[in-house]
């Protein structure tokens, strides 16, 4: 399909780039090939085979000198010089691997559907982290009123709005209900009306909905929209303090273009409300909002006014103060003027090597946003601005445009929790040396099941932790040694890595913690040098009903990889993991350690083999949990497969060693292959178990084979080795239980291994007996 000027060929292939391109686009076409490129170098070394460009004629095309491999400067010169364009002939083509041209998507495939709510948007290209200067504008009573209006408002909403739009119209009854729950909280409204041709009557008729506090204005010639760079009828705008733009998109998701449904599924102004009221960080910031759309004249941003009061320090404190700030994980503060000036060259060095704000997931060209709704990168427009300020010497600014400082709730980054655990005595760090893991037990004394909407973990001597899991343990389970390997594959409940602390749900979403429960704090400790003591704690916010979903968290995991000494690109994958059930991804998380070079999320169905996540640059030091905005569907019988690379080379120069051969071990030089993914069942009974672990992902593959007959059978094993056992030999071999079940390749793979006990390859009758003790029977 056509993207910017250029062709994608098929499924997983390069591009064709044609003749006419301007400047700009010959740029971007270049920049497209380099990422094409780098998802097809599966093996990371910097070139790409047929094996990984499987398009013989392309493959040819590309090849300049006939060596039978691909660098990346041979790609980009190949497309300069046309190579391709006689391969796709204009005609709009892909190739099939076969040399054949199959006809391209029909053009109905590229326009857009009919129906349209909203979409999540990227904040920093949606005005998120703004300084609003001051506006007047005159109610409809004529009145005059400032939008910077009484100092002791905490939050004043924006929010544009129409008499003759029908979508517009339909929204006026849910603003009624948002202005009447929140004015009372110190919360400002202001409707915004900017289609010329509404009727001033119907105007004062809708603002008599509203309790008496309502401030509606006639922006008759849209220049209210344009100072807030408004886009449609239902744009809503929420301003701080410090007139900063928190949040900018829909009110929720119940009315949109071609649908209406009868209540919305998100509320983003409430949500945005209560947590900026909350001083918490907003889960969604921004999202169109589909509506009536305004023209309006821009002002092009003028960059020589940019200062640090009125817009770097805002746009330190969302990408930045979390860390870099006096108690935080940063190595120093950016909390003020005279420290960011002096850390102005650090700050220029790390953004422009693309270090800093950590965020190390490549552009995923299917999606015009990224699909991460935690993506700590920044925007193109807010590169611009701070490069800005710092090309035109840091200049300081106005000091009453300054941001409202941002605080946490002693320290919280969650806010404040409604429980908070800690060991009931330190634990002794020795100087030097290493430590085994530490599994620490923490009484709850909960009283009842608790729902768990967010939690944070905060080491006591974060100097010292490397990282910590947290796991649920029953009142009555035993305590004693643990499978580090086996803890890995079952997920976490809480935990901490560097660069993530905290777990946060959105409504609807949450984890469970039984009356009772302990927890079992798994600690990795790293000496530094310096002997300390260490008492963890963890916080919890508990959710204010019970979700309609519960999270879990399972583990992909290969223990038993060796990496050669000076290999510099070791690829380790596990064995994929065939799902017995839907699921729904939440969200990813890697773990390897100081040899991590890269790893890849993938999904197999249907013969294909789709990235979820391509993580190109592993950096050890910023172990991110990668949320979806959206969750991602995963059909029971797909498989999910992890892959790293490792760096065990002297280039390498966080290897403590290059010149052992490195196995899976707790300890920093020692390494991890460890692929956490977060998700959840649809549909599922709250109190589930988690049907990903790998005794339980045994029993439901084995219940799918069986056709849901496996709980009733009276002698499961010998009713189903009759049923097998088609040429009657004494033995059942792995063609004849594929045969059985086509449809369920788990049964031919994944159970059949674990039934076969003595690894012949074939299963006796008394190794079918095993079902019954699979099954839990």
């Amino acid at each position: 399909m056509f993207r910017n000027g250029i062709v994608v060929i098929g499924i997983g292939s390069f591009l064709a780039v044609f003749v006419g391109l301007t400047f700009t686009e010959h740029v971007a076409a270049q920049q497209e090939i380099e990422k094409q490129f780098d998802l097809r170098d599966e093996n990371r070394d910097g070139k790409v085979t047929p094996d990984e460009l499987p398009q013989p004629a392309i493959f040819r095309a590309l090849d300049l000198d006939d060596n039978g491999k691909i660098t990346k400067e041979e790609a980009k010169r190949a497309a300069q010089r046309g190579r391709l364009r006689n391969i796709i002939g204009g005609a709009m083509g892909r190739n099939n691997g076969n040399d054949d041209v199959v006809p391209a998507e029909p053009a109905k495939s590229l326009e857009a559907p009919v129906r349209q709510g909203p979409k999540l948007l990227a904040p920093g290209e949606h005005g998120i982290g703004r300084f609003v200067s001051d506006f007047e504008f005159a109610d409809l009573e004529g009145v005059t009123k400032k939008l910077h209006g009484d100092p002791q408002t905490k939050l004043t909403v924006v929010a544009f709005t129409s008499t003759s739009c029908p979508i517009s119209k339909k929204y006026v009854p849910t603003l009624v209900e948002i202005q009447r729950d929140y004015a009372s909280r110190d919360v400002r409204f202001i409707l915004v009306n900017c289609v010329a041709t509404d009727e001033l009557d119907e105007m004062k008729a809708a603002a008599s909905r509203f309790t008496k506090s309502i401030e509606y204005t006639f922006d008759k010639e849209s220049r209210f929209a344009a100072h807030l760079s408004a886009t449609s009828t239902t744009d809503v705008f929420v301003l701080d303090q410090s007139h900063t733009i928190v949040y900018h998109g829909a009110i929720d998701d119940q009315y949109g273009f071609g649908y209406s449904v009868d209540a919305p599924r998100y509320t983003y102004l409430r949500d945005a409300l209560e947590a900026a009221l909350d001083q918490r960080t907003l889960l969604v910031a921004a999202t169109a909002a589909p509506g009536c759309l305004l023209e309006t004249k821009l002002a092009a941003p003028t960059l020589s006014d940019v200062t640090y009061h009125n817009q770097i320090s805002r746009l330190l404190q969302r990408h930045c103060v979390e860390c870099h700030r006096a108690g935080g994980v940063g190595p120093f503060a950016l909390e003020t003027y005279e420290e960011a000036v002096a850390h102005a060259p650090m700050i220029r060095e790390v953004v422009d090597r693309g270090i800093m704000p950590p965020w190390f997931a490549a552009t995923d060209d299917r999606h015009a946003t990224s699909p991460w709704i935690n993506d700590r990168s920044l925007s193109a427009s807010e590169k611009q601005l701070l490069f800005a300020w710092l090309d035109n010497q840091t200049p300081a600014g106005d000091p009453k445009q300054s941001p409202t400082p941002r605080t946490f709730a002693d320290g919280w980054l969650i806010g404040k929790p409604d429980a908070v655990f800690e060991f009931a005595k330190p634990v002794k760090v020795k100087a030097s040396g290493t430590m085994p893991y530490q599994n620490v037990v923490v009484d709850t004394h909960l009283e009842k099941d608790q729902w768990v909407q967010a939690i944070e973990v905060r080491p006591g001597d974060p100097s010292v932790v490397h990282h910590v899991l947290v796991f649920i343990q029953a009142a009555d389970e035993e305590e004693g040694p643990r499978d580090d390997a086996a803890d890995e594959r079952a997920g976490y409940w809480g935990i901490y890595v560097p660069g993530n602390s905290t777990l946060v749900y959105p409504e609807g979403y949450a984890k469970r913690i039984p009356k009772g429960a302990r927890l079992r704090f798994q600690m990795h400790y790293t000496p530094n040098g310096t002997a300390t003591e260490d008492r963890t704690r963890i916080g919890l916010v508990f959710a204010k009903e019970e979700p309609k979903h519960e999270v879990f968290v399972s583990g992909l995991v290969n223990a038993g990889f060796r990496i050669p000494p000076n290999d510099n690109n070791y690829q380790v994958s596990n064995r994929p993991v065939t799902l017995p059930l839907d699921i729904e991804v939440l969200a990813f998380l890697p773990h390897m350690h100081l040899r991590g070079k890269a790893a890849r999320f993938d999904l197999i169905a249907g013969g294909e083999t789709r990235t979820m996540l391509d993580i190109p640059r592993y950096d050890f030091n910023w172990q991110l949990l990668y949320r979806y905005a959206e969750p991602v569907s995963v059909k029971t019988g797909d498989q999910l497969r992890f892959t790293a690379w490792y760096d065990n080379s002297k280039e390498n120069p966080a290897n403590p060693n290059p010149n052992v051969e490195v196995k899976w071990g707790p300890q920093t030089e020692d390494e991890m292959h460890l692929g956490y993914v977060e998700f959840i069942v649809p549909g599922a009974n709250l109190g589930t178990p988690n049907p990903l672990t790998p005794r339980n992902r045994v029993r439901g593959a084995i219940r799918n084979a069986l056709g849901g007959s496996a709980s009733e059978a009276p002698n499961l094993g010998d009713a189903l080795f009759r049923q097998l056992d088609a040429d009657d030999d004494g033995n059942v071999s792995r063609e004849e239980v594929e045969a059985k079940y086509p449809n369920n390749p788990a049964a031919s793979t994944t159970i059949f291994d674990r039934l076969d006990n003595d690894q012949n390859g074939q299963l006796n009758q008394q190794e079918l007996r095993k079902l019954s003790e699979i099954l839990g029977r």
